[in-house]
């Protein structure tokens, strides 16, 4: 029979766990998504400060277990039995800390003129019957929060962000760009650019951003930089087109 200090320290031991393979080693975040301080998780981990039940169960359900399930986690780890995989995580809801009361009403007030975007670093795709999207079970790494007006009439449309990870586009889209792709304008425009797909060797579907001009024969990609050739595909425009590429947001620091 396990005492209720024995629970506790399979708690923590799940907690410290879980510190790096679900937050990444970012205490910070930890603590804002479990609704605590910094100084407060410190206090636990470091055996000084006891986890109420609260705050178990809450780290339980942000890992995607449950409180019996991450307690036996702590305890397999402490006794060196290999342990089970969690269920698979639900997208975070996007968090903004502000300073104070007078910031959190500026914010509240103006959250309708700002729209979050889930912005997929991968940028892998998956196939369905309305053509290509970006992988439903690859968990979002994180929001790129938009001025609305920015958007225009495309606001309310399906918008997904995607991490630019080459050179290809440069000097138009540098390398590790944010792009904002909507996925509800697929309308072929001819020397415009859109997300399409460009399958790698292993057939595996990836986005890709390019120019796009019509051939007889199907679609030419077209990169910006001159040091990548034009590439010619003949997959017709619903296996290519992902969407319109509408927005950018890069670093401008060494411009």
């Amino acid at each position: 029979m396990y005492t209720i200090e024995d629970l506790h320290k399979y708690f923590v031991a799940a907690m410290k766990d879980k510190l790096q393979s679900r937050w990444g080693g970012l205490q910070k975040q930890m603590a804002i998504d479990l609704g605590v301080t910094d100084g407060h998780i410190s206090r636990i981990l470091a055996g000084k400060k006891t986890a109420s039940s609260n705050l178990q169960k809450k780290t339980a359900e942000a890992c995607g277990m449950s409180l019996a399930d991450i307690i036996d986690h702590g305890r397999r780890i402490l006794e060196g039995i290999p342990t089970e995989d969690a269920k698979p995580l639900q997208p975070r809801p996007f968090q903004i800390v502000v300073n104070g009361t007078y910031d959190k009403e500026i914010l509240e007030n103006a959250k309708e003129t700002y729209r979050g975007i889930p912005l997929y670093e991968s940028g892998r795709l998956a196939a369905g019957s309305n053509g290509l999207y970006f992988n439903d079970n690859e968990v979002p790494e994180s929001e790129v929060i938009v001025y609305r007006p920015e958007l225009g009439h495309r606001s309310g449309h399906k918008l997904a962000a995607v991490r630019v990870g080459g050179s290809s586009m440069n000097p138009t889209i540098p390398e590790k760009s944010i792009i904002v792709v909507d996925r509800d304008d697929r309308e072929f425009a001819n020397g415009k650019i859109f997300c399409v797909n460009d399958p790698d060797d292993t057939g595996q579907y990836v986005s890709a951003v390019k120019r796009v001009q019509r051939w007889e024969k199907g679609f030419v990609l077209i990169s910006d930089n001159p040091d990548f050739p034009p590439k010619v595909t003949g997959l017709d425009w619903l296996d290519l087109c992902v969407g319109r590429v509408i927005w950018m947001w890069r670093n401008t620091e060494e411009l």
